[in-house]
């Protein structure tokens, strides 16, 4: 396994370059504020940099990289497995009270 990170703030933009760990195993999770999950720049960026990878992420009401804590932020953990084959689902969910509901599942192999 391999892991990498990354962070972008409205000051500096991204932290460096992204790892070079794409793969159909490499698994993306990003944590961030609302204000830039909106914005697709940032998202954009790291959407194309890892166009094989399964992505995930939420908002946040303060992010975690290293050993600070921010606000208004992207933090992002890039992990790429050797021995893990990854498979995504979505479940729609329309309204808070459904999300405690059994739900249909979508799979992407």
């Amino acid at each position: 396994m391999e892991i990498g990170t990354a962070l972008h703030t409205h000051a500096v933009g991204w932290s460096g370059a992204f790892p070079h760990l794409d793969s159909k195993d490499t698994l993306v999770t990003v944590f961030g504020s609302s204000t830039l999950l909106d914005e697709p720049g940032p998202v954009r960026e790291l959407l194309a940099a890892y166009p094989l990878a399964t992505i995930v992420g939420c908002s946040t009401a303060g992010e975690i990289f290293d050993t600070s804590v921010n606000d208004d932020s992207l933090c992002v953990a890039i992990c790429r497995f050797d021995g893990t084959r990854l498979r995504s689902v979505a479940v729609p969910v329309a309204s808070v009270a459904d999300s405690r509901g059994p739900a249909i599942c979508t799979t992407r192999p």
